[in-house]
Order: structure tokens, then C-alpha cells, then sequence
């Protein structure tokens, strides 16, 4: 399955964003492949849903397993400027409000989910999945460490991107 991002000769990445990409070891080409990009202004921030929080932020577009096209409106942010939990301890990543968990795929790896023989590797966070997706090592995303179930109600259970 081959997956590809729309618009991606719009999108900009501020210094700022690409020095923190670069720092976890992600490659430039691997930093252009997954559509990174950087929100600026109230009405993109608005527009991915996340009217709530402050621009600037790096956008990290979320690369479901049944998803062939990436919609870079679906994207967890990291804020330049984190708000604070109730603890207060800044909320370093954010994901949309009401937003359904969903596991990221790197799009380096997608096509070796099928195959049975090679080990899969399921760690917490899109950065950490990138770069090991970028060594070699077929790698899935969680957003948090609790993020591998879907509640409704008083009911839980694992998210449906599992069975895909």
C-alpha cells in the first residue's frame, strides 16, 4: 500500500520545528515524507481543530493503518507553548478534542504490516515511530501509553486499529 500526503509543496516548516525533528534523529527525508508542518496563525490552528490552543505549533499529521492518503488535518501538535495540565506539568502533545485513538503508521514501514515474518514494534509516540520506521524496524505509534483503548460509556476496549 503505497500512502502519499496532499497539498505537501504548501506546507512550511519554521527552523524551530525542523531543529526538534532533526534532534530526535529523524532525516530530512523522512521529516518530508510523513508531512510535517508548522501551524502559525489562529485560523490554521482553528481549521485542524484545535481552536482552543495558541499557534505556533509543529503539526505531525497521524497516518492511520486504513488510511491511503495522509489527511494533514489530522495531526497531533506539539504547541511551541504548552498548556498546563491540572497538575501543572505542560501538556506537551495534543491531539484533537473528542478525537478517536488511532494508531500511527509510518509511512516507511507500510508496506511490511502484512508480512507475518517481521517482528512489529508498537512504542509510545509519533517521533519515536518515525525514527525507528527510518532504521529499518517496522514500528507502530500509540499517542500516549493509555492510548490503545477506546471508551464508551463505562466500557473499554482495544482501539479497532488493531484488527487492521
Amino acid at each position: 500500500m503505497s500512502c502519499t500526503t496532499t497539498f505537501q509543496a504548501q506546507l512550511l516548516l519554521h527552523s524551530n520545528h525542523l531543529d526538534d525533528l532533526r534532534s530526535s534523529g529523524l532525516s530530512d527525508q523522512t521529516i518530508e515524507r510523513s508531512g510535517c508542518y508548522s501551524i502559525t496563525n489562529h485560523e490554521a490552528m482553528q481549521d485542524v481543530g484545535f481552536s482552543h490552543l495558541q499557534p505556533p505549533a509543529l503539526a505531525l499529521p497521524i497516518a492511520p493503518p486504513d488510511r491511503t492518503v495522509l489527511d494533514l488535518h489530522d495531526v497531533m501538535l506539539k504547541p511551541d507553548k504548552p498548556r498546563l495540565h491540572k497538575n501543572g506539568r505542560p501538556a506537551k502533545y495534543e491531539v484533537r478534542p473528542n478525537a478517536r485513538n488511532r494508531i500511527h503508521v509510518p509511512l516507511a514501514v507500510r508496506d511490511k504490516l502484512a508480512d507475518v515474518s517481521i517482528p512489529l514494534v508498537i512504542t509510545e509516540g509519533w517521533k519515536k515511530a518515525e525514527k525507528a520506521a527510518q532504521e529499518g524496524i517496522c514500528t507502530v505509534a500509540l499517542a500516549g501509553v493509555y492510548n490503545w483503548k477506546d471508551r464508551i460509556g463505562e466500557s473499554s476496549f482495544p482501539i479497532g486499529d488493531f484488527e487492521l
